[in-house]
């Protein structure tokens, strides 16, 4: 017969009579008499990592121990009373599951029997997760890059956005090629992203990081230059750019729709206000891109007046006749006091005029303008002992030149040791 099926069937009836046998659970057989005692703790035992466990049994008997599993070891198989069985197992368990096993240790009598059960794990996986490239760089137009990730346990790869993206996201043990794309970056600011790929049962992670470069800037524009007539009006220029500008350069009798604007392709409409004056007037305006510091210029252009006898026409009294030219000042004499003091002239007229002053006391805020205007006339403090005068002219460019005659009071008597100094000090010497 079978060794294997005869053990079996040995241990089946032994515990058949070991439940035929077995005495009362209060420790007494049927007789009355002492019962034999045989008991094991812990009923069940899982192997160490080094494969062993133990078991105790207390008896008040001589008893053995019957081991059908080819794959463990029990020291020591016999004994009397109470003693530590030391189980072992033969070798690893080669299998992927956990395997199980019973110990029977009976009295010799064979009145009473005890089981064991014996569990014998796999040793432990060493998982791994290798990926042979973990940074990817892109420029700004995208692209794809690959990788291949070796392991041995299912894995998944998180983190993914709408720019950066990873094919396939999952897979099982073994090698598999990953490929990771990007789409193109029309900002001009650099982007980044960490994807994660992670073991299931180990629950080990790698990196993979992402960079992308940002566009490369663009600023420009259709028009470098616009021209306008003296009567003015309005003009425009388009705006090309993946960054966001801004316009500077505007005067007051020029401006423009936007002052800024974002990414795209804007039109600028540039308005010119009529130019009275028969003198060309210019500006520059210039745009900037924010991030990229690209600077872009237009070059804004108007005409004077062609028929100078326009000059001023809506700025005094329509009564003066086309081809005649006019200026005219107010007031034409100042006087000053002493101390110093500034005042106005007003001139009114449709011609260009130069101004000048005879003495550099007397100061004036311009020295040219064109049609109505006013001057600032300064006289600085008189440090002499008398009054002065000085002559301010206001030459038209196409008539006789305006006199205004100036005159500055001298110091009071409380004054009248200004200028002591320069030129008294030999004379009060000599008094003394």
């Amino acid at each position: 017969m079978n060794k294997k099926i005869l053990l079996n069937f040995m241990t089946g009836a032994c515990m058949l009579l070991s439940l035929t046998s077995c005495p009362s659970d209060d420790g007494e057989n049927d007789g009355g008499n002492a019962s034999v005692q045989l008991q094991v703790s812990p009923s069940s035992v899982i192997l160490n990592e080094q494969n062993t466990g133990t078991v105790t049994i207390t008896s008040n008997t001589s008893w053995s121990v019957y081991c059908p599993d080819s794959w463990m070891n029990v020291s020591p198989s016999e004994g009397t009373g109470n003693q530590t069985l030391t189980i072992s197992a033969t070798g690893d368990n080669s299998g992927s599951t956990a395997r199980t096993g019973t110990l029977i240790i009976r009295d010799k009598g064979g009145k009473v029997s005890a089981s064991v059960s014996v569990t014998q794990n796999p040793p432990p996986i060493n998982y791994y997760l290798r990926i042979n490239k973990t940074d990817f760089n892109f420029q700004s137009e995208g692209g794809e890059d690959k990788c291949i990730i070796t392991t041995n346990e299912t894995w998944m790869v998180t983190g993914a956005n709408d720019w950066c993206s990873a094919t396939p996201t999952n897979g099982e043990e073994g090698s598999v090629q990953i490929t990771i794309m990007a789409t193109e970056n029309t900002s001009l600011i650099e982007r980044s992203i960490t994807l994660l790929v992670t073991g299931k049962n180990s629950g080990s992670q790698q990196q993979l990081t992402v960079n992308q470069k940002g566009a490369t800037p663009y600023l420009n524009i259709d028009k470098n230059e616009l021209t306008y007539s003296d009567d003015g009006g309005s003009e425009s220029f388009s705006i090309s750019s993946n960054d966001k500008w801004s316009i500077t350069g505007t005067s007051t009798w020029c401006t423009i729709s936007a002052s800024d604007g974002a990414e795209g392709t804007t039109t600028i409409t540039v308005k010119a206000d009529a130019n009275t004056s028969y003198n060309e007037r210019s500006t520059t305006l210039i745009i900037k891109g924010k991030n990229s510091n690209i600077e872009r210029k237009v070059n804004i252009i108007q005409s004077g007046v062609s028929d100078p006898s326009d000059i001023g026409r809506n700025d005094y009294d329509n009564d003066i006749e086309l081809g005649s030219y006019a200026l005219s000042v107010s007031p034409t004499s100042l006087s000053f006091s002493a101390e110093g003091e500034s005042k106005t002239l007003s001139i009114t007229g449709n011609d260009s005029w130069s101004t000048s002053s005879s003495q550099t006391w007397c100061k004036l805020s311009t020295t040219s303008g064109s049609g109505n205007s006013s001057i600032t006339v300064t006289a600085n403090k008189n440090s002499t002992s008398s009054s002065r005068t000085a002559t301010i002219k206001i030459t038209p460019a196409h008539a006789n030149s305006i006199t205004i005659s100036v005159t500055q009071a001298k110091p009071t008597e409380e004054d009248s040791s200004v200028g002591r100094n320069d030129y008294d000090s030999d004379e009060d010497l000599n008094n003394k």
